[in-house]
């Protein structure tokens, strides 16, 4: 099932940054950013309902999920500008070397291994992001 989903997110995502460029064309960023936060704000007030009795969690804990949901909106907003100025074939490849920074920080913070194959796949997904905006920088 967990491919299923992954393969389904895979093309969502990848229809969304497509359309996210044409919409750059006509509203700018901040505009973009307001408007497309409102689904989000909607579909957490309907799981608030859904799971109210379900939800608990300490300060320790929200501290942790507000500072992820800071980076990661200071991202999207990041990602939104550079989508509106840069071309699409390249912003969207280097958007998603997110993960090479996630496995990282894990290996240095949280002691987790990364396999000399593994680092292989980090260094080869840096080339291709070097080799795809060569003629863009």
């Amino acid at each position: 099932m967990w491919l299923l989903y992954g393969l389904l997110t895979l093309l969502l995502w990848g229809v969304w940054g497509f359309i996210l460029k044409i919409a750059s064309r006509y509203v700018d960023w901040f505009q973009y950013y307001i408007y497309a936060t409102i689904i989000p704000i909607i579909l957490s007030v309907i799981l608030i309902y859904v799971y109210r009795d379900a939800i608990t969690i300490g300060s320790k804990e929200l501290s942790i999920v507000l500072l992820a949901s800071l980076a990661g909106s200071i991202g999207y907003i990041t990602f939104i500008i550079a989508l509106k100025y840069g071309p699409t074939s390249v912003v969207v490849p280097l958007s998603a070397l997110y993960p090479a920074i996630t496995a990282v920080l894990a290996y240095i913070f949280l002691k987790e291994k990364i396999l000399p194959h593994q680092w292989i796949g980090l260094i080869l997904a840096i080339i291709a992001i070097i080799l795809l905006s060569i003629e863009n920088i």
